[in-house]
């Protein structure tokens, strides 16, 4: 038989292959796991925040502000966090969180990993908005990565940060 027919087969068969291998790698393992969160500050002026959590991992929430290294871009700041959530359900997580927080609009972006307790290990991301500057009332977000790859910007971000802390 002519090679030049078998081309198109092959390519087809080829192409059958490795969607049916890569398919199912690429399914729900991938997908974060997403927790929304609402927290305030335990008093005015606190660096420890109190709250709740919904969607994978309902329960409460607590947070403790570790670390603050101005950047000299007055609005934005370098923040590590203490992040531990127990859920409902007896799973838990700990968590340490480095990123940047805008003082004037009030979004923090952090990402760090999972140190402790379910999903140990993880890549982990917190992003929010300060609602209510008076009270430390915080909404926002989280994801937890199982996967190897990670998110885009979360490792840049750790390593921003890690120069100011050396």
């Amino acid at each position: 038989m002519n090679n030049r027919r078998l081309r198109p087969l092959f390519f087809v068969l080829t192409l059958v292959v490795f969607l049916a291998v890569a398919l199912p790698a690429a399914g729900k393992g991938d997908q974060p796991h997403v927790i929304s969160f609402s927290m305030r500050a335990d008093e005015p002026g606190a660096l420890s925040f109190s709250g709740a959590t919904t969607g994978a991992l309902a329960g409460e929430l607590q947070a403790r502000l570790m670390c603050v290294i101005p950047t000299g871009q007055k609005p934005c700041q370098h923040v590590m966090y203490h992040l531990a959530v127990a859920g409902v359900d007896g799973r838990s997580l700990t968590a340490t969180l480095r990123g940047t927080c805008h003082v004037e609009s009030g979004i923090i972006r952090l990402c760090g990993e999972v140190t402790d307790g379910y999903l140990k290990g993880a890549r982990i991301t917190m992003r929010g908005r300060l609602e209510d500057a008076e009270t430390g009332q915080y909404r926002g977000l989280i994801q937890v990565y199982e996967a190897l790859e990670q998110p885009l910007g979360v490792r840049v971000n750790t390593l921003q940060l890690d120069k100011y802390l050396e």
